[in-house]
């Protein structure tokens, strides 16, 4: 159960797993998309699920967020879930579109400065990485900046290419293709250290704002309910398809 549409990383990650689990394990794996509520239908879909290790939730940090900004949500994330795989974590990359005139986060935060809340920025929904993060560079920066949410990161790409958005935090998997085909032009990384895929693009703490750090992270889950021996026959399965060469290297291109 992947909690966004189509084609953002969360979706991406579950099917490039999803097909390996299927050929180790001899089983078909379904990924069904149930965006929505800025993903808490799905966790909610697989909390009520049977117990059974056949109905697995791919979840990233909106999994820990939403649990303080939604009050009443209809699950529990430590109740009503068994952890199964940590599945790995990518710092988020800041990017504008070509004809976005800033090309470096000082002429970012200028822009901003110079007209505030007429820079915009999206993301896949209230709480996810990339909203937090930009609220995170906002407070940092001490800029105004106008959030545009999406149902999922595809959606939100297109009007981003399409200059239709000003700028984005993006995770290495979303980001890196475009950035490739240059649709996209990459003008920070929230890591603490340059990363291997963009040597030439400096961290926001080189572009002066000094500790800032957005990560995205992703992990399996199931009904908490499930047997035990179920839950440990899904974390091998899941960490011999990450160790397969084939998909880390998939992943390390993907970063």
């Amino acid at each position: 159960m992947v909690p966004f549409s189509p084609g953002g990383a969360v979706d991406i990650l579950a099917r490039t797993i999803g097909r390996q689990l299927a050929a180790q394990m001899g089983q078909p794996v379904v990924v069904e998309n149930r965006p929505g509520a800025n993903g808490n239908i799905a966790p909610e879909l697989v909390a009520n699920a049977a117990a059974d290790g056949y109905t697995v939730l791919i979840a990233a940090n909106g999994l820990a967020t939403n649990t303080t900004l939604y009050p009443n949500l209809p699950f529990n994330v430590l109740r009503d879930f068994a952890p199964v795989a940590y599945i790995g974590y990518a710092p988020l990359i800041l990017v504008g579109a070509p004809s976005f005139a800033a090309k470096s986060l000082k002429e970012l935060i200028a822009m901003a400065k110079a007209e505030p809340g007429r820079l915009t920025y999206a993301s896949a929904g209230n709480g996810t990485s990339g909203h937090l993060a930009a609220e995170m560079l906002k407070y940092s920066a001490q800029i105004d900046v106008l959030h545009v949410p999406y149902k999922g990161g595809a959606p939100a790409i297109v009007d981003l290419i399409a200059g239709r958005i000003s700028f984005m935090l993006l995770d290495p998997l979303q980001a890196m293709p475009h950035i490739k085909t240059e649709r996209l032009h990459a003008i920070a990384v929230g890591s603490p250290k340059r990363i291997a895929l963009l040597p030439n693009v400096p961290t926001a703490t080189e572009a002066g704002l000094p500790g800032f750090d957005a990560t995205v992270w992703w992990g399996f889950l199931v009904p908490a309910k499930t047997p035990k021996e179920i839950v440990a026959r899904l974390n091998a399965e899941t960490n011999k398809a990450l160790a397969d060469p084939a998909v880390s290297e998939r992943l390390a291109e993907m970063g």
